[in-house]
């Protein structure tokens, strides 16, 4: 059985070259022989990682977290093998709204800043988001959490009419 304790992460490993990981995750595996697992680090956000990358003196954990920022950069802005440029955006777009703004007033008002052309594709993109929500809603291919965003959707479209 492996036991879990929170501890101290600097405390254990680094004195004070990067103090600020405050939490490390130490496991006793069969034997009672302690092992650091450096697992944990999907806990912290992209911009987290990149703050402790350029505070930490410690050679060995900076190669570390570098290859945690890049393996993470591949992982969401990389295409994966047979994904269209369009499915890797529509993927980057679905990480980014699932955690990543503050507000979507905030967005909005900024892309409304954009270039004129730029608006006049987000608004084009926005519509084929809209017809492809009402064929769903047409199908039945709602639940709770997006049946409104579907009948939305599904009004606005016949509203424009094309």
């Amino acid at each position: 059985m492996v036991v879990s304790k929170i501890i101290p992460y600097f405390a254990v490993h680094l004195g004070n070259k990067c103090k600020s990981l405050l939490t490390y995750i130490i496991h006793f595996n069969s034997f009672g022989i302690m092992e650091i697992n450096k697992n944990n680090y999907y806990q912290f956000s992209d911009t987290e990682l990149l703050k402790e990358y350029k505070k930490c003196e410690d050679s060995e954990m900076k190669a570390f977290l570098l290859e945690k920022i890049l393996n993470r950069f591949e992982y969401d802005y990389t295409q994966k093998a047979g994904e269209s440029k369009d499915e890797l955006f529509g993927r980057i777009m679905e990480n980014w709204i699932n955690g990543q703004y503050n507000s979507k007033k905030g967005v909005a008002k900024r892309m409304a800043q954009s270039h004129r052309y730029l608006q006049g594709e987000l608004f084009w993109l926005f519509y084929e988001y809209c017809k492809v929500l009402a064929e769903n809603y047409d199908r039945n291919y709602f639940d709770p959490r997006n049946e409104a965003a579907c009948k939305y959707a599904k009004d606005i479209v016949e509203m424009i009419g094309f």
